[in-house]
């Protein structure tokens, strides 16, 4: 049930129950990348399940919360794994900075008490505060929304000669690139750029700005050209952060929430989608399709991606598109009601 090598080197042998035996052949076998980073002497079941389960550099987050209890450390490494705050590319000095942040409280807590102030605060635009905090502390006072958190960090070379947040402000256009861009996009006014700059920093610079240093979870430009390009991984993968920054209140019907969701970000986005779509047999959740290519996408709620899938071949649903030239992706969708997002995704072509 478990790989041996695991089993023999890195498990405590009497965490394991008989709750959790039917876990062991759901996991997945721990890369080589992975038990490198496994430093410690023994791990409990716990410990192991997120291991396997979660991307690398989670893992090597995890190991910087040693000092922590076991429960604790759980607990805090979940909140942002959960709701895939991390982002790839962030380098060792990062990790070491958070882990220390950590190990003092959870993002949540941080969230409440140093960044309560600031609304419209993402986890993940917390974790990337807090991995440079010692260099952006003296700019929290002043800040007041997630835009300014993402400008901060973006910005951070830039910003090392300027006191506080007032001054930084007042040189947005000259400090960050982006404004540049955007101007020469729109053909704006100097002026009339500069006395709404919140307005444009918080509405259009997403769209017209290909952002590199910081990468909001649900950019727009970048969900657009994955659509596009066919790359379906990358934007569930940006879909599951999106619905993870969704506050559970605002959720009534949960099963057509999900559906719903999409069908406005694709429509949003000018994609041609069609929800409910009828077919000879049924009736298919949604239909999305580019120049390029034609996503059929059956949805579970608390089943599975396999069923979801199932359905579409069942039911023929890929049928009247047979003569169509483009590519065709059929794919199952599963949204878990404990998590309240994606769960799982399976794509046939």
């Amino acid at each position: 049930l478990l790989d041996r090598d695991t089993y023999e080197r890195f498990l405590i042998i009497n965490t394991l129950n008989s709750r959790n035996l039917k876990e062991c052949a759901k996991l997945q076998v721990l890369s080589d990348e992975k038990k490198q980073v496994l430093t410690w002497e023994q791990y409990t079941f716990d410990e192991i399940r997120f291991i396997a389960a979660e991307d690398i550099f989670y893992v090597k987050l995890y190991h910087r919360l040693g000092d922590l209890k076991i429960d604790d450390r759980l607990r805090r490494i979940r909140e942002i794994a959960g709701k895939k705050c991390l982002l790839e590319g962030k380098t060792e000095e990062h990790l070491d900075k958070l882990g220390m942040m950590l190990k003092e409280k959870p993002v949540s807590r941080w969230m409440e008490k140093e960044l309560g102030h600031v609304a419209l605060l993402s986890c993940q635009q917390a974790v990337n505060l807090l991995c440079v905090w010692d260099e952006i502390e003296r700019f929290i006072p002043g800040i007041r929304t997630g835009c300014h958190a993402d400008f901060l960090v973006y910005n951070l070379e830039k910003l090392r000669d300027i006191p506080d947040f007032k001054s930084a402000a007042e040189q947005m256009p000259e400090i960050d690139e982006r404004w540049k861009r955007l101007n020469g996009t729109l053909k704006i006014g100097d002026d009339f750029l500069f006395k709404n700059r919140e307005g444009f920093m918080r509405f259009l610079l997403p769209y017209y700005a290909k952002v590199t240093k910081v990468e909001t979870p649900f950019e727009i430009l970048k969900f657009v050209n994955e659509v596009r390009s066919g790359d379906y991984d990358s934007f569930f993968r940006r879909l599951q952060s999106f619905f993870a920054d969704t506050p559970y209140e605002i959720i009534r019907d949960r099963e057509l929430h999900y559906q719903n969701v999409l069908f406005i970000v694709f429509k949003l986005m000018g994609f041609y989608v069609k929800v409910e779509y009828h077919m000879g047999e049924g009736r298919i959740d949604l239909v999305l399709q580019t120049d390029k290519f034609i996503y059929l996408m059956e949805f579970k709620f608390n089943g599975t991606a396999e069923e979801a899938l199932r359905q579409i071949n069942e039911k023929h649903y890929a049928r009247p598109f047979q003569s169509d030239a483009r590519k065709l992706f059929k794919i199952g969708v599963n949204f878990s009601d404990r998590t309240r997002n994606i769960e799982k995704w399976i794509v046939e072509e």
